[in-house]
């Protein structure tokens, strides 16, 4: 009859320090890819605008991007991204409270970007010049790109789970490697052993260089 083996202290601290690890290297992944998303869909058009003009000009179509609609979700983009850098410099508490600022951002950018995308806002104050021969007796048709909008959500929601998974378990993760840091207990030179009176006659005798 076969017994299973218990693991020893060694094994379960190696498994332990490996579950640290992955989850800080989760959170630093689910942190960069949702300011990536965020930063890229600002950068996209939101909104398709059909903008009427009187005949025989034809209708003029324009695309409104994200960052004109929502200035927030740039600005929590890169919010997110300085975040990526605190929770490597930072350890125990530090982490705990930039994971809390994570997660608050990323709660903030889903919201704004699903308001957008549920209720787009006017936009009649983001034509900046008005259109050579508009209509001004018809309303501007504007239809929602969708999955720009949905790629910020998601971001959002990245930074939100990254920011609270650095807030539970942050404290337990490694901090930076230290391999560049001086020992604190540097090993002293080893000094070549003193020479006595009798170990110098004892070499001459011998016809040694007691200098040696």
């Amino acid at each position: 009859m076969s017994s299973e083996t218990s693991p020893t202290e060694p094994d379960r601290a190696d498994r332990t320090a490996s579950r640290r690890h992955r989850g800080l290297a989760g959170a630093l992944a689910g942190c960069g890819l949702g300011a990536v998303l965020a930063l890229g869909a600002a950068s996209r058009d939101w909104l398709r605008v059909v903008v009427p003009r009187t005949r025989p000009l034809a209708d003029a179509t324009l695309g409104v991007a994200g960052h004109s609609l929502a200035p927030l979700v740039p600005a929590l983009g890169l919010a997110g991204l300085a975040a990526l850098v605190g929770l490597v410099a930072t350890r125990r508490w530090g982490r705990v409270l930039v994971g809390a600022v994570l997660l608050a951002c990323g709660l903030a950018l889903a919201t704004v970007a699903a308001r957008q995308l549920a209720a787009p806002a006017t936009v009649e104050g983001l034509l900046t010049a008005p259109l050579a021969g508009r209509d001004a007796s018809q309303p501007l048709r504007v239809t929602v790109e969708p999955l720009w909008p949905a790629a910020a959500v998601v971001g959002g929601l990245l930074l939100a789970g990254s920011g609270a998974a650095a807030v539970l378990r942050g404290r337990q993760w490694p901090g930076m490697s230290g391999r560049y840091d001086a020992p604190a207990d540097p090993v002293p030179a080893r000094r070549p052993p003193a020479i006595t009176n009798v170990a110098l006659w004892d070499a001459v005798d011998h016809g040694r260089d007691p200098t040696e």
